[in-house]
């Protein structure tokens, strides 16, 4: 698959649909548009991208691309219960190849994220986080059958899942207008959520719905000095929506990770 460019229109993205049929070969598929932001609702999804090796591949317009295991699962779990719904995931989305356009899109992700209608956290298909959301879906009644302790220890199992140490979740979940947590045959809305997951939520630094000009760059870097990622200079763009020197900073994935540090001193 090969992306086609887009149109110098800002702020132009691609969206993507999963079709709720197979190919025969029993691929996904999924379909990829462009369009302004605003001109139709979407979601966003956040999620760990995982290993770099290929988990498979899906149809993407109808041809082959290789996707990672975690995006295949929640693809192949989309296609069940999620079809037909504009997505924005940030692997299909952005020409990844193409460092111009990454730097441009990145820059555009607290729009993005901030304009979706929700967003769609993927926590894996491990059995007991599933279970535990399946759990929480239920009414409170139900719930308390289960008993505090256990609803407690849940809490705990699901605030180590590795995907809250992403650098990237900061902003993906601070700017989000609601959240809908997923894993294999699950999901729950975070207003279903006890206390003490909600607040795992916005314990980033209390950012969530906070206004941004509060915020310095250097501050928020020290703060969330524990989240990680991949690529160095990540750690810095995941914040810039975050920040009230971010709009100063400029996104270039064409320049080293010591040259964005440095320019940021």
């Amino acid at each position: 698959f090969q992306h086609t460019p887009l149109e110098n229109k800002a702020p132009t993205v691609r969206l993507i649909q999963i079709l709720p049929d197979l190919a025969p070969s029993g691929h996904v598929q999924c379909i990829i548009h462009h369009t302004l932001i605003n001109d139709r609702p979407y979601d966003c999804l956040s999620y760990e991208w995982g290993a770099e090796q290929s988990g498979g591949h899906i149809f993407l317009n109808g041809r082959l691309m290789a996707v990672r295991e975690n995006l295949l699962a929640f693809l192949s779990e989309a296609a069940q219960s999620y079809h037909s719904i504009n997505l924005w995931i940030d692997a299909l989305c952005i020409n990844q190849e193409d460092e111009v356009e990454r730097s441009y899109q990145v820059r555009q992700m607290g729009v993005i994220y901030t304009n979706a209608r929700q967003v769609l956290v993927w926590l894996g298909s491990d059995a007991r986080t599933s279970s535990i959301l399946s759990a929480l879906s239920k009414p409170s009644a139900e719930r308390e059958e289960s008993g505090r302790l256990q609803e407690h220890e849940d809490m705990i199992y699901l605030g180590q899942n590795s995907y809250w140490s992403r650098a990237w979740i900061t902003q993906e979940v601070s700017l989000a207008k609601s959240l809908l947590l997923m894993a294999k045959g699950a999901a729950v809305d975070e207003l279903k959520l006890p206390y003490s997951a909600r607040f795992r939520m916005t314990h980033f630094g209390g950012t969530r719905q906070k206004d941004p000009q509060e915020e310095n760059l250097l501050a928020l870097l020290h703060k969330f000095r524990s989240q990680k990622c991949h690529v160095k200079r990540d750690t810095v763009y995941s914040l810039l929506a975050l920040c009230r020197d971010g709009p100063n900073v400029k996104v270039d994935y064409t320049t080293s990770d010591s040259g964005v540090m440095q320019s940021i001193l």
